[in-house]
C-alpha cells in the first residue's frame, strides 16, 4: 500500500473512530461512567478560582461536604489530568467534559500507526494495528472523562517517541502526574522495548530521567498526603473473568495467533510484552482490578494480529482484508452502545427516585442521575434509623458514627450519590 493510500486510509480510520465515539455519547445529556463526575468536580473547583483541590483541601471540604471522608484520597490524587482539562473547560464550558475525551482519543490510531511504522517498517501492518486497536474496551474507556483514557493514547505515543528521539521516553515518567498506574504500564513496555533492542545506555539514560520526574511527583504527593490513599499493593491473587468479558474487552485482537506466523524474530518483542500484560491481567497485586490492563494488552495483541497482513500476497487481497477489518472492528465496538458505565441504570434510577422518595428530598452529590441499585446492592439497617428503608452499600465509606450524625442533622431526607449513602424508601 502506497504512502498516500496509507495516509488516506488512516484519516478514514480517525474520522470513523470520531463518529463512532460521538454516536456513543450523543444520546445522553450527561456524563457517562461514575468517576467522570469526580474529575469534573475537581476541574470545576479550579474554574471557580479555588486552585487545585489537592492543595486546597479546606476549600474543597467546604464546597463539597459530602466528600468529606475522601479528603485523604483527593490530596493524594494526581493533578495532571485536571490541569490538562482545565483550559478546555475554561474556553468551551461544560461541553469540554463530554467532548474533549472523544476528540483526544480519536487521534489514538495515528500514534499506533506511527509506532508500528517505526517499529516494523511496514505501513500496511501499521495501518492494520491502528484499525484493530479500536476494540470495545478501548473505545469505552477512551470516551469517558478519565485519566486512563489519555493513557490509551500515551502508550503508543511514548513508544514512538522512544524510538524516534533520544529522550522522548521521559513522557512515560511524566504520565505519573496524570495516572501513576498507567505510567507504570507505559514504562514497563518502553524499557522492555529498549532491552529487547539491546539499547542499554539509552534505557539507562531514560530511566534516570524518568526517576527524577517520578521522584518529584512522589515528593509532592508525600508532602501533601498520606501515601497509599489512592493506590496500594496487596497479596497476589488470581482473578479469572468469564469468557464473555475477555471477548468483549479484547475483541478482534484475540485473532493474534494469525499474526504470529508472519512475525520476524525482532518483532517478537510484541509477543513478550503481550505475555507480560496478559499475566498481569490475571494476577491482582494492587487495589485496582486486573481488567484495568485490558486496554494495554489489547494494544500489543492488535499489533501482533496486524502482521497477518504480511501473509496476504494475492493482488488486491490486502485492500479487501483492510476494508473487512475496518468494518468488523466498528461493528465489534457497537456492543458497548448504551452500556458504558451505569448510564441505563442511572436513567432508570432517576425515574425510581422521582416516584419513590420522600417529598422535599435533596439530592446531595454530584450533578448526575443518582445511581441506586434497587434490587441487588442493598443493605438493610436496623430500626435506629427511623424512616430509612435501605442505605446503599457505599455507606461504609462514611462509617456508622458519621452516618448517624448526618441522619440526625437537618439533612435527614437526603439521597447521597455514589460514594456516600443513598437513602430512599422502597417497597421491596
Amino acid at each position: 500500500m502506497g504512502a498516500l493510500n496509507e495516509r488516506n486510509a488512516l484519516i478514514a480510520v480517525v474520522l470513523a473512530g470520531f463518529v463512532l465515539r460521538l454516536m456513543l455519547i450523543y444520546p445522553f445529556g450527561h456524563l457517562l461512567g461514575e468517576d467522570s463526575y469526580f474529575h469534573q468536580d475537581l476541574v470545576r473547583f479550579m474554574l471557580e478560582g479555588n486552585g487545585l483541590a489537592q492543595y486546597n483541601i479546606g476549600g474543597w471540604e467546604l464546597s463539597h461536604p459530602y466528600f468529606l471522608t475522601l479528603a485523604p484520597k483527593i490530596q493524594a490524587y494526581p493533578f495532571g489530568y485536571h490541569i490538562l482539562v482545565y483550559p478546555f473547560a475554561y474556553i468551551f464550558g461544560s461541553d469540554a467534559f463530554r467532548y474533549l475525551p472523544v476528540v483526544i482519543s480519536s487521534t489514538a490510531p495515528v500514534f499506533v500507526y506511527l509506532f508500528m511504522k517505526e517499529f516494523s517498517g511496514r505501513g500496511d501492518v501499521a495501518l492494520m494495528a491502528a484499525v484493530i486497536y479500536s476494540v470495545p474496551d478501548v473505545v469505552a474507556h477512551s470516551i469517558l472523562l478519565l485519566p486512563q483514557g489519555l493513557g490509551i493514547l500515551f502508550l503508543p505515543l511514548t513508544l514512538w517517541l522512544y524510538l524516534r528521539t533520544e529522550h522522548g521516553g521521559v513522557a512515560g515518567g511524566l504520565f505519573f502526574f496524570v495516572h501513576p498506574f498507567t505510567g507504570i504500564a507505559i514504562m514497563v513496555a518502553m524499557f522492555t522495548l529498549g532491552l529487547w533492542r539491546h539499547e542499554g545506555r539509552k534505557v539507562l539514560r531514560t530511566a534516570l530521567l524518568c526517576a527524577i520526574v517520578i521522584a518529584s511527583y512522589s515528593l509532592l504527593t508525600i508532602l501533601t498526603s498520606e501515601p497509599g490513599s489512592t493506590f496500594s499493593f496487596n497479596s497476589p491473587r488470581f482473578v479469572i473473568y468469564g469468557a464473555n468479558k475477555y471477548v468483549s474487552a479484547l475483541s478482534l485482537s484475540l485473532l493474534f495467533p494469525m499474526g504470529l506466523a508472519f512475525m520476524r524474530r525482532s518483532d517478537y518483542y510484541l509477543a513478550l510484552v503481550a505475555f507480560m500484560f496478559g499475566f498481569m491481567s490475571l494476577v491482582q497485586i494492587s487495589n485496582l482490578p486486573p481488567e484495568r490492563l485490558f486496554s494495554f494488552l489489547a494494544f500489543f495483541l492488535s499489533c501482533i494480529t496486524a502482521f497477518f497482513v504480511r501473509g496476504l500476497y494475492v493482488r488486491g487481497s490486502k485492500a479487501i482484508f483492510a476494508a473487512f477489518m475496518i468494518v468488523l472492528t466498528l461493528m465489534a465496538s457497537t456492543d458497548i452502545l448504551g452500556n458504558i458505565g451505569p448510564s441505563f441504570i442511572e436513567v432508570g434510577s432517576w425515574e425510581f427516585v422521582n416516584e419513590n422518595t420522600l417529598e422535599d428530598s435533596v439530592v446531595w452529590g454530584w450533578d448526575r442521575y443518582p445511581q441506586i441499585f434497587t434490587s441487588e446492592r442493598k443493605i438493610a439497617y436496623g430500626p435506629e434509623y427511623i424512616g430509612v428503608g435501605y442505605i446503599c452499600p457505599d455507606s461504609h465509606m462514611l462509617g456508622s458514627k458519621a452516618l448517624s450524625e448526618y441522619l440526625l442533622s437537618d439533612h435527614t431526607n437526603v439521597i447521597y450519590d455514589n460514594y456516600l449513602p443513598i437513602m430512599t424508601i422502597t417497597d421491596d
